[in-house]
């Protein structure tokens, strides 16, 4: 029985630790203007991983500091297997076979990012 308990408890926090790893942040239009709200660098990660959303329109509320976008997308930066992978930013929002059609407005708002 105790080792019931410790089991589901195991699945319990597993299943808590994913959900919350896994998390994305779809910004909101919190002002009612017809134009979503991003404020954070999280709302800026569900816009470049959902094509569904970019014919959207989007306001940036505040400056944004994603420096940690430097620690993004680690992978094959050179297609040269001898060297290391390396951590190579942010990634551009749109694709080749889908480009991205949102209007950004942001009135003396920054937005840092590592590329």
């Amino acid at each position: 029985m105790k080792y019931l308990v410790y089991f589901f408890s195991l699945v319990i926090f597993s299943v808590f630790i994913v959900n919350n790893a896994l998390a994305q942040v779809q910004p909101q239009d919190t002002d009612g203007d017809g134009y979503y709200n991003i404020s954070t660098l999280d709302h800026l990660r569900w816009v470049s991983e959902n094509d569904s959303c970019w014919s959207w329109n989007f306001e940036l509320d505040n400056d944004i500091d994603a420096s940690d976008t430097r620690n993004w997308n680690v992978g094959d930066h050179d297609n040269n297997p001898a060297t290391p992978d390396s951590a190579m930013g942010w990634a551009p929002i749109g694709r080749y076979s889908y480009s991205i059609r949102a209007t950004l407005t942001a009135v003396a708002m920054k937005l840092y990012l590592y590329m």
